[in-house]
C-alpha cells in the first residue's frame, strides 16, 4: 500500500478484533464482529435445490460460513471480497466469482456476473 507510507504521526486505522491485514498506521480495535450460528431459514436454504447466493466480506467470514456449509445440499454461488477471502472457502461451491473491487459494489458485480451466466 505505497499510498500509505509516510504519512507522518496522527494517522490511525480503526478496525475490528479480526483483521484480515494490517495496515502500516497506528490502529485500534474498535469493535468486534462474534460469530452467530444460522438460523433455521438458512439451514433450510443450503438443505435445499435452489441456488444460495454467498457475499463473502472478509476471509474470516469465508472461513465460518464454509463450516456451516459443508453439509449444503444446495448450489453455492460464492462470491467473495478478496482473493484471501476466497483462499478461506473450504467448502464445495457450484460457481464463485472474486469481487473485482473489495467493497460492496465489487461483491454486487460478482454476484451479477454469476446470474448473468445463469440467464444467458
Amino acid at each position: 500500500m505505497p499510498m500509505l507510507h509516510d504519512l507522518g504521526a496522527g494517522w490511525l486505522h480503526p478496525h475490528g478484533v479480526h483483521i484480515a491485514k494490517k495496515l502500516p498506521v497506528a490502529g485500534m480495535a474498535v469493535y468486534d464482529q462474534l460469530p452467530v450460528a444460522l438460523n433455521e431459514q438458512a439451514r433450510a436454504a443450503l438443505g435445499g435445490a435452489r441456488p444460495v447466493l454467498l457475499p463473502l466480506f472478509s476471509p474470516r467470514s469465508a472461513r465460518l460460513l464454509a463450516e456451516e456449509a459443508q453439509t449444503a445440499r444446495a448450489p453455492l454461488w460464492v462470491a467473495p471480497i478478496s482473493a484471501a477471502a476466497w483462499e478461506n472457502w473450504a467448502a464445495a461451491a457450484a460457481r464463485h466469482a472474486v469481487a473485482p473491487t473489495p467493497d460492496a459494489p465489487g461483491i454486487l458485480h460478482a454476484l451479477r456476473e454469476m446470474l448473468a451466466v445463469e440467464q444467458s
